[in-house]
């Protein structure tokens, strides 16, 4: 009998230290992105390293970083849930730093906030983060990320009048060359990959050009709105 209880403890010990054994993932993909799981009770914790962007300004560097070593943390776990799309409610951003000249975060996803049902996934909760698995990650997708993420920044990054038209047409000029140098730079970064097929990095182009004539005319309308508006400022 003690016999018995020794070995059910030496069972449970094992199981609990296999349990905080990593599994590798090998996501690939144009920044040869690896992830790590650890299953632990309550949480799974996902550490990711890539290739960290490096082609535009260090703060849009960061942030662009940042932003994809979420979206592969997230991709690591469907891979390792061996599910299709899931809707997490629980997380945390454990650590974030560079190691061997790669990115590196590790990010912890509650269970308990994990839904894998197809009707969580089209929920309108705007706190919940969505993932949809793919095959591999594609160099095509990433750079349509890319895009997005420089297209909110640039926007962001459009002055609001705030004293005097002379700063504020400064302003304005020191955000359209951030942003056109931001949109020159994926320009030159889909043109040197040779992940893209030649109609994906057609395509790309096409839509940086429609990205870049949408900044300039949004640009436009705010420098129109503010002189619209402070009619009696000196210029």
């Amino acid at each position: 009998m003690a016999k018995a209880i020794v070995l059910g403890i030496l069972c449970l010990i094992a199981g609990s230290l296999h349990s905080e054994d990593p599994t590798e993932i090998d996501l690939g993909g144009p920044r040869r992105v690896k992830a790590s799981i650890i299953d632990a009770d309550e949480s799974y914790k996902v550490e990711v390293s890539f290739s960290p962007v490096r082609a535009f300004d260090p703060s849009m560097n960061k942030r662009l970083s940042n932003e994809k070593a979420r979206r592969y943390a997230v991709e690591a776990l469907l891979r390792y849930l061996d599910v299709n799309q899931v809707s997490i409610r629980n997380s945390e951003t454990l650590k974030v730093g560079t190691k061997n000249d790669r990115f590196y975060t590790q990010v912890s996803f509650l269970k308990d906030g994990l839904e894998t049902s197809n009707e969580a996934h089209k929920s309108g909760n705007k706190k919940v983060i969505r993932g949809k698995a793919s095959s591999t990650i594609k160099a095509k997708s990433d750079f349509e990320e890319t895009i997005a993420i420089v297209v909110e920044a640039n926007q962001g990054d459009i002055p609001e009048f705030a004293t005097d038209l002379k700063s504020f047409y400064q302003s304005v000029s020191d955000a359209e060359d951030t942003a056109l140098s931001r949109l020159l730079a994926i320009n030159k970064e889909i043109k040197s990959d040779r992940w893209l097929l030649s109609i994906e990095r057609d395509e790309l182009l096409k839509k940086v050009q429609e990205e870049e004539g949408k900044y300039l005319d949004l640009l436009r309308k705010r420098v129109e709105r503010v002189e619209k508006d402070n009619p009696n400022v000196d210029k």
